[in-house]
């Protein structure tokens, strides 16, 4: 059908225009004053898997882990979701929906 051809050539266009953007070094270091710390401050009673795997991996570190780090098979022992859990958001988005462009910032 003709809405299926349109899809395809969006899809060749887009790829058409694709183009490489090189980003400053210094980006990918925190800025001055953020630091990277822990999600939140663990007490001595932690398991070792929280401390040495799900910490870094809700920083965003977990490709820096060993694998040897992981349990075998990559299953999580149960009740491991108390330790991850984040906190309220500092900022809650208020959607005007008259002017909502479906964006999904405000979900994410």
């Amino acid at each position: 059908p003709e809405v299926v051809k349109k899809n395809i050539d969006a899809i060749d266009m887009a790829l058409d225009n694709l183009h490489r953007i090189d980003l400053p070094a210094e980006w990918g270091q925190p800025r001055a004053g953020e630091v990277r710390r822990p999600l939140r401050e663990r007490d001595a009673n932690v398991p070792s898997v929280v401390a040495e795997v799900l910490d870094p991996v809700q920083l965003r570190e977990g490709g820096f882990l060993p694998v040897s780090k992981f349990s075998p098979g990559g299953v999580v022992e149960l009740g491991m979701t108390q330790w991850a859990k984040r906190g309220v958001a500092p900022k809650i988005p208020v959607v005007d929906m008259d002017k909502c462009t479906q964006c999904n910032k405000c979900a994410s």
